[in-house]
């Protein structure tokens, strides 16, 4: 079985913790037939953590798991605490394959996306 793991950082104000939910949700509807389980967690200041959500998909029977840094740059959060923690919980698991991707900053077309978003003002 496959999961998915969106990380954010996590705020003190449940509105911009509901944004990730709702992207989380629309994200799950796209993945039908890529991955069986689609969830986030975050770093910090909020529930569900990364931890519990990866136990979450172990426990659900996912056994190869993507980890996706929602995250524009590579701060101490990408760079440090979620290979940290990913590790940290994949150690009590042996036998469960967990990949982190590229910070969502890091992706191709991430520019074009900004522009066609700006230009529109110009």
């Amino acid at each position: 079985m496959n999961g998915l793991l969106i990380v954010a950082h996590g705020s003190r104000k449940q509105p911009s913790n509901e944004e990730v939910l709702d992207l989380t949700r629309q994200i799950r509807l796209l993945a039908g037939g890529v991955f069986d389980r689609v969830v986030c967690g975050f770093v910090q200041f909020a529930e569900p953590t990364v931890e519990s959500q990866i136990e979450k998909l172990v426990s659900d029977g996912v056994e190869n798991m993507v980890v996706f840094p929602y995250f524009l740059g590579s701060g101490s959060h990408v760079s440090n605490d979620i290979p940290r923690l990913v590790q940290e919980t994949a150690s009590r698991h042996p036998g469960i394959h967990i990949r982190v991707t590229e910070h969502l900053g890091k992706l191709d077309g991430l520019q074009a996306l900004i522009f066609d978003a700006v230009r529109k003002f110009d």
